[in-house]
């Protein structure tokens, strides 16, 4: 019985170098010959910001009744050579970390109007930013601020307004 298993293990030995060495790649004769060195420039695409701000509206209101509307209105961004399309734009009003309202406007369209009715009272931010091919966003162009009061000298009056 010890014969047998000595022989066994002889030859579960030598099927195993067997299969171990035939399994092992082949030589090759393909080799890099020769080492080429590249040389070019490129820039990052840029979408370019939003141009100049405007803003018109707001006003007194007696309290209980609609406050006016603010509206911001901006310039196309400028299209310096080399810059990626302007497929549109986003704006947001925000309050610190906090946004109250966003939107997003074609290249034609550059106006958002904010309703009295939005917001209570306080200081919000307003910022435009353009939206260019393949989601690419731009750096904020010029930011405005929306005001808005629920009381001026102890009177039942607001105001709304805006400024950039």
């Amino acid at each position: 019985m010890n014969r047998m298993r000595v022989a066994g293990a002889i030859a579960g030995a030598a099927a195993l170098l067997l299969v171990a060495t035939s399994t092992l790649p082949a030589e090759t004769e393909a080799a890099w010959t020769t080492q080429t060195a590249a040389q070019g420039q490129f820039t990052a695409g840029v979408t370019p910001p939003p141009g100049t701000l405007a803003c018109s509206g707001g006003g007194t209101f007696i309290l209980g009744n609609t406050p006016p509307t603010v509206t911001f209105t901006w310039a196309a961004a400028a299209n310096p050579a080399g810059a990626l399309p302007v497929s549109g734009y986003a704006w947001t009003l925000s309050q610190g970390a906090t946004v109250i309202s966003s939107g997003t406007t074609t290249t034609t369209a550059r106006t958002a109007s904010i309703p009295g009715t939005l917001t209570t009272a306080g200081n919000f931010a307003f910022t435009v930013t353009s939206t260019g091919p393949g989601g690419w966003i731009s750096q904020p162009g010029p930011a405005g601020t929306y005001t808005k009061t629920d009381a001026i000298l102890f009177i039942l009056l607001g105001t709304s307004g805006c400024s950039v």
